[in-house]
């Protein structure tokens, strides 16, 4: 029993240090766009002084532009748009707006989808509507089966 717990033992530590590995690298990293901006060149990290967030150069220009850029780069102490959400309020009110922008037209094409359908049911023929009165017609063996006749038809017989 104890060799089976002693290897149990030693997975947990390399799990902890991988977690422990894991959480340095995220730690590392920029919280907005998760490392995207690095591997285009703007690897400058700016830890908060704060919290644990990173925030990278390239998304701080990319999108609250050079001055930001400036502000943050003299900031002592810097705090990140998580711990101060300042710098960033109109962006969100911006992206709010546009969400809700888009929210409103895909409504409007859902319903401009449904009146178009409704349309076209409307402009069929009343019989392919399936609105006919259904009745009862005889086969050659006598069997009834069930048909359906447009409203006003007259029933016939069988021949």
């Amino acid at each position: 029993g104890g060799g089976g717990g002693g290897g149990g033992g030693d997975e947990t530590a390399v799990d902890a240090e991988e977690s422990d590995d894991e959480a340095a690298v995220a730690a590392e990293m920029c919280f907005w766009c998760t490392g995207l901006q690095h591997e285009r060149g703007n690897a400058t990290l700016f830890a908060c002084d704060f919290c644990d967030h990173w925030c990278c150069e390239g998304c701080i220009r990319s999108n609250l532009g050079e001055s930001e850029v400036a502000d943050v780069q003299s900031a002592d102490p810097w705090r990140c748009y998580r711990c101060d959400a300042t710098p960033i309020t109109q962006l969100v009110e911006r992206c709010e707006a546009l969400q809700r922008k888009r929210q409103r037209q895909q409504q409007r094409r859902a319903l401009a989808r449904l009146q178009r359908a409704t349309r076209a049911e409307h402009q069929r023929p009343e019989a392919q509507r399936g609105r006919g009165r259904a009745f009862a017609s005889r086969t050659h063996d006598g069997a009834s089966t069930p048909t359906r006749r447009p409203e006003g038809a007259k029933e016939t017989s069988p021949p």
